[in-house]
């Protein structure tokens, strides 16, 4: 589904543009990530389905006065993607795949702030490497019976902490033309 509206005021000098978009994508090739014990990479396959939802929207006034032109102009856009169904597997952790979430998605250790000393770092769940005074203290987030277990591993204290595609996205872009010269820029 796309649905846009486009509109022009002021003898073309005023200009707007607006769309609302909801995309189901299905048959997205990628690598499914595999053992490389067996000394081979899979070739891509068929694998997924990745819904994308969000709206664009561009404003921009355009006028000459005498010899004089100039443009003023914005944009901004959200998007919310994620991923939908993957081959057989609810995650491809080295692709950053996850059901229900956005592509390209960041998993790792919730920081919690750094050791301040010794007694901290006693008191606190063991760490996968020896902490010092100084090093991030990582959350224990759970353990084999889903609840902390006083240590902090790959297993069960890793979760979704970002992603890598912004929701949000902006633009201004300015322009002037006098005589043949002209100046243009463009910020996101």
């Amino acid at each position: 589904v796309d649905v846009g509206v486009d509109a022009e005021l002021l003898g073309g000098k005023l200009t707007f543009t607006g769309d609302y978009y909801d995309k189901l994508t299905s048959g997205i090739l990628y690598n499914i990530t595999a053992s490389s014990v067996l000394g081979m990479k899979p070739s891509e396959v068929n694998a997924g389905v990745v819904s994308n939802k969000g709206f664009d929207l561009g404003l921009q006034h355009r006028n000459t006065i005498g010899k004089f032109g100039y443009n003023v102009g914005g944009n901004f856009s959200y998007v919310k993607n994620k991923v939908v169904e993957l081959a057989n597997v609810d995650r491809d952790i080295a692709n950053g795949f996850f059901i229900g979430e956005s592509l390209q998605s960041i998993y790792g250790y919730e920081a919690i702030g750094l050791f301040v000393d010794q007694a901290e770092i006693d008191n606190h769940a063991k760490q996968f490497r020896t902490p010092k005074p100084g090093t991030i203290k990582f959350r224990d987030l759970s353990g084999p019976n889903g609840v902390p277990d006083g240590v902090v591993d790959a297993d069960y204290d890793r979760k979704i902490i970002g992603n890598r595609f912004p929701k949000y996205s902006f633009g201004l872009n300015l322009g002037a033309r006098y005589q043949g010269f002209d100046l243009s820029v463009l910020l996101q």
